[in-house]
């Protein structure tokens, strides 16, 4: 489906953006693997209003990017993340922390 780590958060990025119509300064995921489901809590920082995140949401294929990209970042020794905070700035950079 995706050709390395860097292609899948390109396109998470991608859709992290389409979500949010208004101006933001910042677009984040929480995503919590349990087996085979996956959970999304998404929000966003409104430019315009420091210090209160508002939710969005984000389109369904994001899970399975996000269980992909979990698969692309895993090792024998760590196997799948079961936690990762996914974080997109208005400035197209992106960050990604794990919790294995």
């Amino acid at each position: 489906m995706f050709e390395d780590q860097s292609d899948c958060c390109q396109t998470i990025a991608k859709y992290m953006d389409e979500a949010v119509s208004r101006p933001w300064s910042d677009v984040r995921i929480d995503v919590k693997l349990d087996g085979e489901a996956i959970y999304l809590v998404s929000s966003y920082q409104p430019r315009d209003s420091i210090g209160k995140r508002e939710e969005c949401l984000v389109d369904d294929f994001v899970a399975e990017c996000f269980y992909q990209l979990a698969r692309l970042v895993s090792t024998p020794e760590k196997g799948l993340f079961k936690e990762c905070v996914f974080i997109l700035k208005s400035d197209g950079k992106y960050n990604a922390d794990f919790v294995y």
